[in-house]
């Protein structure tokens, strides 16, 4: 279900035979929207606060269970072009818990993910190759550790994809 002005109001997910599963509602105040989610039977299971700019994307997040206590906190920064610079995770104490730093080539396109501990020690890389729409055709993940006096990169995982024409 749609606003007016083009904005989500609610989603609703039902089951096979129709029932209600969950419903979330949105509600938008110049730069701040609030979801509410909400069990078939109507009790609220968590509820999202967020801070948008003026290009209606997340600055901070804020999301908390039905009871009101604090699940995670996220604070978002861009670069000129919207691209994301930084996601700043924190925990249910708000504490810094991880910071993911992004990395483009000339083309724009994602290269790199860094991410770093809550001593702002990195901790993980994600490598990108892209084709040439600039499609990920391979994420190398690697963790960051200190061996043998020096830090190392050890490979965790490699994911390729493949894109129909």
């Amino acid at each position: 279900e749609y606003q007016e002005e083009g904005f989500v109001k609610s989603e609703s997910e039902f089951d096979a035979d129709n029932n209600l599963i969950s419903k979330s509602m949105f509600k938008y105040e110049n730069s701040k929207v609030t979801e509410n989610l909400y069990d078939g039977e109507g009790n609220l299971l968590a509820r999202t606060i967020s801070t948008v700019n003026i290009d209606n994307l997340p600055i901070e997040v804020y999301q908390y269970y039905g009871d009101g206590s604090l699940l995670y906190h996220k604070v978002y920064t861009y670069l000129d072009n919207n691209k994301i610079s930084s996601i700043e995770d924190y925990n249910e104490n708000d504490q810094l818990f991880t910071k993911s730093v992004f990395r483009y080539d000339a083309s724009n396109f994602l290269t790199e993910v860094q991410i770093y501990n809550s001593k702002n020690i990195l901790a993980q890389r994600k490598i990108f190759k892209n084709d040439a729409k600039g499609n990920a055709t391979r994420i190398s993940i690697y963790s960051i550790s200190d061996k043998f006096g020096t830090t190392v990169n050890e490979l965790q995982s490699i994911t390729e994809y493949a894109y129909k024409n």
